[in-house]
């Protein structure tokens, strides 16, 4: 089985929409129904449910995880994809009912080992920021810690924030910058957790709304 993963959030009335196409069959001449299954782990690393679904050529499903879980825990996650062939390429859909953000595939399971640091090619400006929001998915058979500098685009030699995150391996997890010493401003880690595992930034603005997108 090949496997994919994506973190969900469930938390501050947000739900994840996991959306699910077998276009792989399309491309490879196989069409055959081809299985998929889906395991979703909680903060902690925690197996929590699995999920197994047949789709035919070009066909599609889509799952939608909400603020039911009873659980702490359960607010944010991992959520692993696998099928018999092929990497299956889902997409996660967040929204809140106003603000929504749809976030292509992050890492291979288990991910491809790297040893360099990481810079975002965004440049944030925090004119209407509450906040700015990093997460973070560790698909890794270990704990990872994550250091994130904010520096100032105009000068990048001195970090103006730095905040420490720790992410239990198979799960998610975040770490949020309220104050903000400079109009626009870039993300930066000593170290990425494996290959094409960038962050999720989210930025929430003093309206109520935010976005998000691949680091």
């Amino acid at each position: 089985m090949n496997s994919i993963c994506q973190l969900f959030i469930t938390d501050e009335n947000i739900s994840t929409t996991l959306c699910v196409h077998n276009y792989r069959s399309f491309l490879e001449g196989n069409n055959e129904q081809q299985l998929f299954i889906l395991k979703l782990y909680d903060s902690t690393g925690k197996w929590l449910k699995s999920h197994s679904f047949l789709l035919k050529d070009n066909e599609h499903t889509t799952i939608t995880l909400s603020n039911n879980f009873s659980d702490k825990n359960n607010k944010i996650g991992l959520a692993v994809l696998s099928s018999e062939f092929g990497n299956p390429h889902f997409y996660s859909l967040y929204t809140d009912g106003t603000s929504l953000a749809m976030i292509h595939p992050q890492m291979k399971v288990p991910p491809k080992q790297v040893d360099s640091d990481w810079t975002s090619t965004q440049t944030i400006n925090t004119t209407n920021l509450s906040e700015l929001r990093i997460y973070q998915a560790n698909p890794t058979q270990s704990e990872v810690t994550s250091v994130y500098h904010l520096f100032n685009v105009r000068n990048d030699t001195t970090p103006c924030a730095i905040n420490v995150v720790k992410t239990p391996s198979m799960s998610a997890n975040y770490t949020t910058f309220t104050k903000f010493d400079h109009e626009n401003v870039k993300l930066w880690t000593p170290r990425i957790i494996c290959g094409n595992g960038k962050a999720l930034i989210m930025r929430r603005y003093k309206s109520g709304l935010w976005t998000m997108n691949h680091g």
